[in-house]
């Protein structure tokens, strides 16, 4: 007897449709600064479901006060976004939200946060502070208010074709600045390093300490050349000397 057979139904975890996979992505959510309640929109990152980039959504209030602030001189202007951060926020921010137990990494990742001060917004991320958030199943109320930096990801197939020379040298200059104020990054996934214009900045401080040895150039060499090594096999090109 013949069997009849039957068209093969597609799976759409097999086939995702990448505008449905963004949709699903989407996030709307309230979450509080310092004095301020913002409303933001945006995005949950792939890889890192505790991440949301996210298009802050100005209020009545927003667009009253704005225009005020920027009348002020820039002396003042500094001297109240250094104290009330929340209300200098840009159009669009990250907000990590601190994983379920992850009590001593959050609390590790504030404290590189502050020791890197002078190097925020040129090297790392600016951190606008502490926000309280939604928990969810994994994550809980507690959240960091970062600036998106955009970029490139160093695992990002745009990120290939790179001479690896040079990313070694962009990687050891970032390296370098931490070390220079005691950071030891300690992570050097590529998603950890984003191209930024003619720069890597560094991201990530979970598992990040500070030292007080005065041997950290051999820290950020050897950090330095373990990325690259990670960014040759992923990518491939030009065989890094130190391979």
């Amino acid at each position: 007897m013949d069997v009849p057979e039957f068209p093969l139904r597609s799976n759409p975890e097999s086939n995702p449709d990448p505008a449905r996979e963004q949709k699903r992505n989407e996030i709307s959510l309230r979450f509080q600064l310092g004095t301020r309640r913002i409303l933001a929109k945006g995005s949950i990152c792939d890889h890192h479901p505790n991440v949301v980039h996210l298009r802050v959504l100005p209020n009545c209030l927003d667009w009253l006060l704005w225009p005020l602030l920027h009348l002020l001189p820039a002396p003042l202007r500094d001297m109240l976004r250094s104290s009330w951060p929340e209300w200098f926020l840009p159009p669009k921010v990250v907000l990590k939200r601190k994983k379920k137990g992850w009590d001593a990494e959050f609390e590790n990742e504030k404290a590189i946060y502050q020791q890197l001060v002078p190097l925020q917004g040129t090297v790392v991320p600016i951190c606008y502070g502490e926000a309280d958030c939604p928990a969810t199943e994994s994550t809980e109320t507690r959240a960091l208010v970062l600036s998106d930096i955009g970029g490139i990801g160093l695992y990002e197939d745009a990120a290939s074709g790179l001479d690896t020379e040079h990313v070694e040298s962009m990687l050891l200059q970032s390296l370098r600045a931490l070390a220079s104020l005691g950071v030891i990054h300690d992570d050097s996934k590529l998603d950890n390093y984003r191209i930024v214009g003619d720069r890597i900045m560094v991201i990530d401080f979970d598992s990040s300490y500070i030292t007080e040895s005065g041997d950290t150039e051999s820290y950020a060499k050897n950090d330095a050349k373990f990325a690259t090594e990670l960014y040759w096999l992923a990518h491939g090109g030009t065989k890094p000397k130190l391979i």
